[in-house]
């Protein structure tokens, strides 16, 4: 499984600038989309509000992954390269909430956006992990911190 984590990553890394960063831009547009639509309906079961706001995580999980594959050539040190990946997944994300609020019978949320940074986060240390220069233990203290905001999020 991190064999082929690792091959797709690698494959992407070395495509044309154009679509490595079309990529990312796709993506952060698709959730300009989703945060953009108003809520409809009536009120969601005390799981299913949390499993959509789960959405954050996994939203920035993929968005952080895709910045830092895009990076991969423009930025050559990765440590740089991860910080980048997620002030831009979390400056997105601040910016994508403040966008949210203007959209009726939406908000904006603290939480969401602590969710969007340790979604990015955890993505890059799965990444790191993926190329064999992270340590596994770091994912399994993250998920937790996700879990946590994730259900502050639902419920505070």
């Amino acid at each position: 499984m991190i064999q082929l984590a690792r091959g797709s990553l690698e494959k992407l890394a070395s495509s044309p600038f154009p679509l490595r960063w079309a990529l990312p831009i796709a993506w952060a547009a698709g959730l300009w989309y989703l945060s953009a639509r108003p809520v409809r309906g009536g009120q969601r079961s005390e799981l299913a509000a949390f499993v959509w706001n789960g959405g954050h995580v996994v939203a920035y999980f993929v968005l952080a992954t895709l910045l830092f594959v895009a990076l991969t050539r423009s930025v050559r040190f990765v440590g740089t390269r991860a910080l980048l990946a997620v002030a831009l997944a979390g400056g997105y994300g601040i910016i994508d909430e403040w966008h949210q609020s203007t959209v009726p019978g939406r908000d904006c949320s603290t939480w969401d956006v602590v969710s969007d940074v340790l979604g990015s986060i955890l993505a890059i240390v799965c990444v790191l992990y993926v190329q064999g220069l992270g340590e596994q233990r770091w994912i399994w203290c993250l998920v937790p911190l996700c879990l946590t905001s994730v259900a502050i999020a639902t419920w505070a």
